[in-house]
């Protein structure tokens, strides 16, 4: 399956369909699968299976574990993907991390706040609208 994703130069598409010409008689797996096997090896340097799955959670070594908990506790507002950059480990790993100790990561997004200039600008936009009346119908639609 990696091969043939390769082959079509990382396209899931049409990596289902050449697998599908190549091998008629195997059972065709979706283009989510292509995707998921290229990302666990380019995560971990190894194919998925279900033996590897299990020995991988097993295996993780403590001092990462706490260099994550301790660069997210230290900023917040790092996205995992830094801290999986930063510390040099998967990005789902920092995510199972952070789970682990019921810590969930999120962004502030600030969303339509009032600024100390606002009002001017707002003031002015009520008289423009008095002095267009007939665009009334057209705002409140």
């Amino acid at each position: 399956m990696h091969f043939v994703y390769g082959f079509c130069d990382g396209n899931a598409n049409a990596a289902v369909e050449e697998y599908r010409r190549r091998y008629r008689e195997r059972r065709i797996p979706s283009r989510g699968v292509f995707t998921r096997v290229q990302q666990t090896l380019r995560d971990y340097g190894c194919l998925p299976s279900v033996a590897v799955q299990s020995e991988r959670d097993n295996v993780r070594p403590i001092n990462t574990r706490e260099n994550i908990l301790e660069m997210v506790l230290r900023s917040p507002l790092l996205s995992t993907r830094r801290v999986a950059s930063r510390i040099g480990v998967s990005r789902m790993q920092v995510w199972r991390t952070v789970r682990e100790d019921d810590l969930y990561p999120f962004h502030d997004q600030m969303v339509q706040h009032l600024k100390p200039g606002d009002h001017v600008q707002r003031k002015d936009l009520c008289h423009w609208i008095k002095a267009h009346p007939e665009l009334l119908s057209v705002i409140f639609q």
